[in-house]
């Protein structure tokens, strides 16, 4: 019984040093906006703002628990959490398959913290990724960044084809030209 509890203890700890992070990446955001052209500004500063705001209700359900039962719209439990997409078999569509969960196998406690580890260094290498991304963008015009992150995170993280993270990121960067450049004239 303990271990379950030092295991959700564990997870709410991680969910939120998780929320944190990424509530101080969204205000980060919107700060940096300020320094905007003013045309520039809207989309970054309300992504910024709301996204700050989302997470701050996350962080809020993740460390006390007495919230969740009012936020009952940010919890998993929620009134805006699917239904779980797994059935049990029998259950579905006769000539379909139903998907089921996959046995729950019992960790040694080497492996625990060697997955535990992992966990923990793809959240760095999300951060690591997030902070050159900022570095590039105040070292180099807006689209050379946003270009230069969409290839190599594809490339890099999702292991794509240097053609596909190639094709993608003029993809990303023709749909910003057009939406920052012509659409909305903005002079960065």
């Amino acid at each position: 019984m303990g271990n379950k509890r030092d295991e959700k203890r564990a997870f709410l700890s991680d969910a939120i040093i998780f929320d944190v992070i990424i509530m101080l990446f969204f205000l980060l955001l919107a700060i940096m906006s300020l320094n905007y052209n003013p045309r520039a500004r809207s989309i970054p500063l309300g992504l910024g703002i709301v996204g700050a705001a989302m997470m701050f209700l996350q962080f809020l359900v993740d460390a006390l628990p007495r919230v969740r039962s009012k936020l009952r719209f940010v919890s998993q439990s929620g009134i805006l959490a699917g239904e779980s997409q797994f059935q049990p078999k029998g259950l579905g569509t006769p000539g379909v398959e139903a998907v089921t969960v996959p046995d729950q196998t019992v960790l040694s406690p080497q492996e625990e913290m060697k997955s535990k580890a992992v966990e923990w260094w793809r959240l760095f290498r999300v951060i690591l990724w997030l902070v050159g991304f900022i570095v590039l963008l105040s070292f180099t015009n807006y689209l050379v960044a946003v270009g230069a992150f969409v290839v190599l995170a594809t490339r890099l993280e999702a292991r794509e084809t240097w053609k596909r993270s190639m094709l993608l990121g003029i993809c990303v960067n023709v749909g910003f030209y057009i939406l920052f450049e012509v659409i909305l004239e903005a002079q960065f």
